[in-house]
């Protein structure tokens, strides 16, 4: 006890002696504490999201399935649900149909009959008739694929009808309300008949006919949303032309595209990748971006210039031609930046790279050896998926039609805002 107290007082005097900066290197400042515990809290929050959209993905993949199931105990083989170019939907407990096909510019009404109903041509005649009206006159279903698989049939709206200009008369002029008797009746009158067996066992005769849309319905439905493109376009600076080549391939500009990826909306957003990673840009928030907000256009289309600008201004900054770096944002919109990378240098592994960092990097280098055709040529041979191959060229092909030039600036030290992410 006597040798305790100098030995307590030379520590305590040794503490209140020694220089701030020893003090300051056995002691972690505040700043330091609090960047780490703001750190713990960002990645604990991202933890937390990313499993919200694990679960949201399992509900949509699985009513997606629910859906198809239910369909095809009516129509069997012929089951069809709606994707990014068919708008599709269902009636009377699944036996009568419209499909609406953006891309080819084809209504199709169908229904599916019990073979003694068939036998009666003025019935058949009048349903005929009555699904045709309804399909013309169908308002947008913005529902969830969740909520329509528990339910088809539309809920009652007053907005205006999805079809609305965009029917083409006998003389391909825009139907008017005043000649829908008329024109259904006309168009009932060339139906066609087969039958089909449903998965439920059931022997119907499905009855069928068709029309088509306005021969320019895709630059009606362009017009609609240009708007948007042109504020988002100037956002972001990222050209129109593109922007209006993507929601065409995409969706044929279909505000309610819905594909089992599951992707949503104009330019089919998936939601826990792009549409998540544009929001956090955007926003600064990191939340489940859910379909019912991506089928609004105004917020698609945000979201999708948004993730264009990320791919071109962050993710491929490095590649040097801006040219080059605009087939290869396209590419990775449609199928992820790690597509474009792969098709240099395949698989990340760690026997081959250290890191992905340095895999990147071994691919971009080999990139920006190449002119901007060079790069265009490699990515339409060697891209891992067929599908973004072809999804390439047919960006490329319909750039043009949209007006103003497709390249892009190149990314200039200070000229852009710093990214949100």
């Amino acid at each position: 006890m006597i040798y305790n107290k100098p030995i307590s007082l030379l520590i305590i005097l040794s503490l209140i002696l020694a220089p701030a900066p020893l003090v300051a290197n056995h002691l972690p400042s505040h700043s330091a504490k609090t960047k780490e515990l703001s750190s713990k809290a960002k990645t604990k929050s991202r933890k937390k999201v990313t499993k919200a959209y694990k679960k949201h993905e399992k509900r949509l993949q699985k009513a997606f399935k629910k859906y198809k199931k239910k369909v095809g105990k009516v129509w069997g083989k012929e089951a069809i649900i709606p994707d990014a170019k068919r708008d599709v939907t269902y009636r009377n407990n699944y036996k009568q149909r419209s499909i609406i096909n953006y891309d080819e510019g084809v209504v199709k009404i169908e229904l599916a009959l019990k073979p003694a109903i068939a036998k009666n041509p003025l019935t058949t005649k009048r349903k005929l008739i009555t699904a045709i009206k309804k399909a013309i006159n169908q308002p947008p279903d913005e529902r969830s694929i969740i909520e329509i698989a528990k339910r088809p049939t539309p809920p009652h709206s007053k907005r205006p009808a999805v079809l609305a200009g965009l029917v083409a008369n006998i003389d391909d002029s825009p139907l008017t309300p005043e000649e829908l008797t008329d024109f259904a009746e006309a168009i009932a009158a060339a139906m066609q008949t087969h039958t089909l067996t449903g998965k439920d066992g059931k022997k119907r005769v499905v009855i069928s006919t068709q029309f088509k849309l306005v021969p320019d319905h895709i630059r009606i439905r362009a017009e609609k949303f240009s708007g948007s493109v042109n504020a988002y376009a100037e956002e972001h600076n990222i050209p129109a032309s593109l922007i209006f080549a993507v929601i065409e391939t995409e969706s044929s500009f279909n505000p309610r595209a819905k594909s089992p990826i599951p992707a949503f909306g104009l330019m089919q957003l998936v939601p826990k990748t792009g549409a998540r990673d544009a929001y956090r840009f955007l926003y600064s928030r990191d939340k489940v971006v859910k379909e019912r907000y991506l089928y609004d256009p105004d917020n698609n289309i945000q979201l999708g210039t948004a993730y264009l600008h990320l791919l071109y201004y962050k993710r491929f900054k490095k590649i040097e031609d801006p040219e080059a770096r605009t087939w290869a944002m396209i590419a990775a919109y449609n199928a992820g930046s790690d597509s474009v990378i792969r098709s240099f240098t395949g698989r990340y592994t760690k026997r081959n790279y250290p890191s992905r960092y340095s895999w990147r990097r071994h691919a971009i280098k080999k990139i920006n050896k190449l002119t901007s055709e060079g790069l265009y040529k490699h990515l339409r041979r060697h891209l891992p998926a067929k599908e973004t191959r072809r999804y390439l060229k047919k960006i490329r092909s319909r750039m043009g039609k949209y007006g103003n030039s497709p390249t892009l600036p190149p990314v200039e030290a200070g000229s852009l805002p710093p990214l949100k992410l």
